[in-house]
Formats: structure tokens, C-alpha cells, sequence
């Protein structure tokens, strides 16, 4: 299953650089580049595993990728929302997200196999206002008669399956791991097919999507 989930990754890189030529010019030409580096960090974070290097692997994730995938995702909000109306909200959960990832992590310095539950959780509940808010303006304007050929649409879409879907899991993963293991299998099972989803949405962006949206209000 986690070879699957990387095949649905490496698709979706793949794709955005085949269409990178229909990006240039635009904010959307980050977002290829950044599934490379989610690529290369999955493929860094596996070779850990194999190496059986429990406390690095943690300690990578925590430390690099997971702030990466809020950061990122933060920062294409704030690009997106400036053709819009909340252009500092996207500004303002980047702040809550980078205090809390900074409070947890100093907290468990000193515990190099933690793993970061808490501002995972806060990353995820403002990514989700974020998501909310862009679908709210989305069904509320014209532009959702044109939904198949607007790119947010499907990147909020992926985004949405993911980070609702796995919000127990991570959140909770600490407790599943000491007080009910057998729960950790088919909730990881569910997290990597949501995963995989999120990234073929990714690749249907850059095939179907348009890099301008309009958001004018339906009367």
C-alpha cells in the first residue's frame, strides 16, 4: 500500500512538470516543485525505515515534511486569496501553526521519538477553515458553474479527503499505538487511501485546471 500511495505521488509531480509550461507566469508553477520535494522526502523518510532508524524517521517527519505540507499549503491560500476577500486569514494560521509546532517541539526536545500530535491537529483544524471558506465562496459566486476547469477546486477537494479523513488518526495516534494497537492497521490503511486520492486529485488540477478564477458573486 505505501508503494502505491508513492506511484499516486510520483504521478502527480510528474504531471504538474508536464504541464509546467501551462503554469509559468503564474503562483500555481510552486506547486510541481513542491510535490518533487514531497516526493524525495517520502523517499528519504522510507530509507530511514529500512534502515530501521525509528527516531530519525520521527524526528524528519516532525521536523521537515509535516511543517512543509502545512506551510505550503498555507502559502498557496494566501496566493489564491488574493483574487478574493480573506487574504490575511491564510497569514494569520501560518502564525497559530508555526507557535504551535515551535511550543510542541521545544516541549519534547528531549523525546526524539514523539510525535507531533497536537500542532498536527491545530495544522489541520486551520487548513480546514481555509478549505471551508474557499468552498463558501466558491458555491456562493459564478464560478461554480466553470468547478471542472477551476484548479483550487480540485487541490481543496484533495486536501479536504486527506486532512478530515486523517485527523483521528494523527491526532490520536499516540493513544492507538499504547492502548489499542489493533486499531492502527486499518486506520493506516484508510489514511493511505485517502493519500492517494488527494495526489490523483493534485494531477487532475493540472490537466482540467485554469490558472485564473474570478469570483464574482451569483444574484
Amino acid at each position: 500500500m505505501t508503494n502505491l500511495l508513492l506511484i499516486c505521488e510520483f504521478i502527480a509531480c510528474i504531471t504538474g512538470f508536464v504541464y509546467l509550461r501551462k503554469l509559468k507566469g503564474t503562483f500555481w508553477i510552486a506547486f510541481p516543485i513542491y510535490l518533487l520535494c514531497i516526493v524525495i522526502s517520502e523517499q528519504i523518510g522510507n530509507y530511514l525505515g529500512r534502515l530501521h532508524k525509528y527516531n530519525e524517521n520521527v524526528a524528519f517527519f516532525n521536523l521537515i515534511e509535516i511543517p512543509m505540507e502545512f506551510l505550503f499549503f498555507f502559502w498557496l491560500f494566501h496566493k489564491t486569496s488574493k483574487l478574493f476577500s480573506f487574504n490575511k486569514l491564510p497569514i494569520i494560521c501560518a502564525v497559530i501553526y508555526i507557535t504551535s509546532w515551535l511550543t510542541e517541539n521545544i516541549l519534547n526536545w528531549n523525546t526524539p521519538s514523539f510525535l507531533a500530535g497536537n500542532s498536527y491537529t491545530v495544522g489541520n483544524l486551520l487548513l480546514l477553515i481555509l478549505i471551508l471558506r474557499y468552498f463558501i465562496l466558491l458555491v456562493t459566486s459564478d464560478e461554480i458553474l466553470n468547478f471542472r476547469t477551476n484548479r483550487m477546486f480540485w487541490v481543496c477537494s484533495g486536501l479536504l479527503l486527506y486532512y478530515l479523513g486523517s485527523a483521528p488518526f494523527y491526532g490520536l495516534r499516540s493513544i492507538l499505538i499504547k492502548s489499542f494497537p489493533a486499531l492502527m492497521e486499518p486506520f493506516y490503511t484508510l489514511v493511505l487511501v485517502l493519500n492517494c486520492i488527494m495526489y490523483l486529485m493534485f494531477a487532475i488540477s493540472f490537466i482540467w485546471g485554469k490558472n485564473t478564477i474570478s469570483f464574482k458573486s451569483s444574484s
